[in-house]
């Protein structure tokens, strides 16, 4: 069990923002290992930039995937809410925010950013998320929260295993249709026979 718990601790990080943090740089380190930030940024008011960075070991390839949102709100938002990945000075990535409201959280809407997939392969990275935070009322904050992701790459086969595949689908389908014809009562290919013997 104490195994299991440092396992998940290991794997998951919290970076936390509040007060009057209107542009702040957040470190998160090398990422090695298959892991999950979650952040949260509250207490927002005006313009800000938020802005995470990151590297990717030498010799690692990496899945990236985020997602990050107000969450349904009904005394704050976020106008011009986006969400930008750099590697280097160099543009992947920029996502505008979609306003989602659902039946369950109807009439209060939520600013989300949702990032494709992407590998990363070894450098430095910037994750860059600004707006302009408003409340409804005097002394109303805004905030944001999300997950950014890191997992292992997948591992594309060897083109002599897809072809091992496609032959085994192949003889598969044979058998199938000659042990139909055979039960039909038609007489099965010589191919069918050696299928059905085996």
């Amino acid at each position: 069990m104490k195994k299991c718990k440092s396992l998940m601790s290991a794997m998951l990080a919290v970076v936390v923002l509040s007060g009057a943090a209107q542009a702040a740089i957040i470190s998160l380190g090398q990422v090695v290992a298959p892991v999950v930030f979650e952040i949260r940024n509250e207490g927002l008011l005006g313009n800000f930039e938020h802005q995470y960075t990151f590297s990717i070991a030498p010799g690692q390839t990496i899945d990236f995937a985020a997602f990050v949102s107000t969450g349904p709100v009904r005394r704050f938002g976020i106008d011009d809410f986006t969400g930008s990945l750099f590697a280097g000075e160099s543009l992947l990535v920029s996502v505008d925010s979609v306003i989602r409201t659902t039946p369950e959280t109807a009439p209060f809407p939520s600013f989300d950013l949702l990032f494709p997939p992407l590998a990363l392969a070894a450098g430095n990275y910037s994750m860059v998320f600004t707006g302009d935070a408003f409340g409804a009322f005097e002394g109303i904050t805004a905030s944001y929260g999300g997950n950014l992701s890191f997992a292992a790459a997948g591992n594309v086969p060897e083109p002599a295993t897809l072809i091992l595949l496609l032959a085994g689908l192949m003889e598969l389908v044979i058998s199938t249709k000659n042990r139909r014809t055979y039960l039909n009562g038609s007489q099965p290919s010589p191919e069918g026979m050696a299928a059905l013997s085996h």
